[in-house]
């Protein structure tokens, strides 16, 4: 959705501003001397019209099927490794001490490469650090191989692919977050083997995570209910709230049922692949 837009006559473009961080994010050419903006009622796109006779341009404020799979934020390209990686750990036995630490070592090795290859070739390409640093609105990028002080891009830049930040879908970023996840969760199902006491402890999180997609979405539709804009900036006592409330929820669910809704859902949408020889 395109929150604010302002028009260069001199360079033909209508450059597109993210209000809640005060920065340009998308910058088009939007035809001869570009005037005066109307956004239309939904907000995902805006009329520009002309100074003289040169007609009237619409700008979108998404790319479409394109948008959604690969250039919008998080397209499918950047979260489907994620889906994936999942779908494959769900089919191991984590009972199994040497599964999980062949899962252990996998994840190990990915976030070493993920975040190793990004801080050598921060550090190894010439320009790389200042290139990125010339399109971002936080701190230094020195830290752009693990952290996201340094900001989001405001152009686009070959260098951005180098960095594996949180948020910056990169593919660097994808493969240590995938290993960081792996061995994270190779650990938590070491530590609760070895103590089944724990168990009755950490149910409020097994809850939720038995039902995940059921807890993103209702985390999704809390945040929009909530006209929350920026999430990662929102109070702390905000973030524990979400986190309590779908523990809490996920907790009653599962006392009742087995899968969270959503995942019922799915599990019937894919009941008639069982039948396919």
């Amino acid at each position: 959705m395109l929150s604010a837009a302002f028009t260069s006559a001199v360079s033909s473009n209508v450059s597109v501003i993210n209000t809640s961080r005060n920065t340009v994010v998308h910058t088009v050419n939007a035809g001869t001397a570009p005037w005066k903006v109307a956004f239309t009622p939904n907000g995902d796109d805006a009329d520009v019209s002309h100074d003289g006779n040169n007609g009237i341009v619409t700008v979108s404020g998404t790319d479409g099927l394109v948008g959604l799979l690969f250039t919008g934020d998080y397209p499918v390209l950047s979260w489907a490794p994620f889906v994936i990686a999942g779908m494959a750990v769900a089919r191991l036995d984590l009972k199994t001490a040497a599964v999980r630490t062949r899962l252990l070592l996998i994840g190990a090795a990915l976030a070493i490469a993920g975040y190793g290859l990004s801080w050598l070739a921060l550090g190894l390409f010439p320009g790389a650090r200042t290139s990125i640093s010339a399109v971002t609105d936080g701190a230094s990028p020195l830290n752009a191989w693990w952290s996201d002080t340094g900001g989001d891009p405001t152009a686009n830049v070959p260098a951005w692919l180098l960095v594996a930040a949180p948020h910056s879908e990169t593919t660097l970023s994808i493969v240590g977050n995938t290993g960081v996840a792996l061995a994270v969760l190779a650990c938590c199902c070491t530590v609760v083997e070895r103590h089944r006491r724990l168990r009755g402890l950490l149910f409020p999180v097994t809850a939720v995570g038995s039902m995940s997609l059921t807890a993103y979405v209702a985390n999704i539709l809390g945040i929009r209910a909530a006209g929350i804009e920026d999430v990662p900036g929102s109070p702390l006592w905000v973030l524990l709230a979400f986190a309590v409330t779908i523990m809490v929820l996920a907790v009653a669910w599962r006392r009742h049922f087995r899968r969270g809704p959503l995942e019922y859902l799915l599990t019937l949408a894919t009941k008639p692949a069982g039948y396919i020889r």
